[in-house]
């Protein structure tokens, strides 16, 4: 009877190594899979960073080159517009210089 006895406590006993023994490798195998896991968020969370910043600095290029642009088109706009201004003041410009001439010319 005590052997009987002192068996099942062995047995038990042993029983209670492998469940820790269990566990453990068990334990070890969720935390590979958890940094794994972790590892591919991180990587996913790089590349859609990466993403929207090359969309963003593409998306600043443009606005840039839009802005660019208009500025050209009103510089040249205004440059027209002066040419034009100064062109239509050639004839009183040559009436000017022509009175200052012919008054200076019979002064002398």
């Amino acid at each position: 009877m005590f052997t009987e006895e002192l068996n099942v406590i062995i047995d038990t006993e042993e029983k209670a190594e492998k469940i820790k023994r269990d566990a453990k490798e068990e334990a070890k195998a969720v935390l590979a899979r958890a940094e794994d896991e972790a590892k591919k968020i991180l990587e996913a969370g790089e590349a859609e960073a990466k993403k929207l910043m090359g969309e963003a600095r593409a998306e600043g290029e443009r606005q840039a080159e839009e802005d660019y642009r208009q500025s050209l088109e009103k510089t040249d706009m205004l440059c027209a517009e002066l040419e034009k201004s100064a062109e239509s003041r050639i004839p009183q410009v040559v009436s000017l210089m022509t009175e200052r001439i012919v008054r200076d010319s019979g002064n002398r």
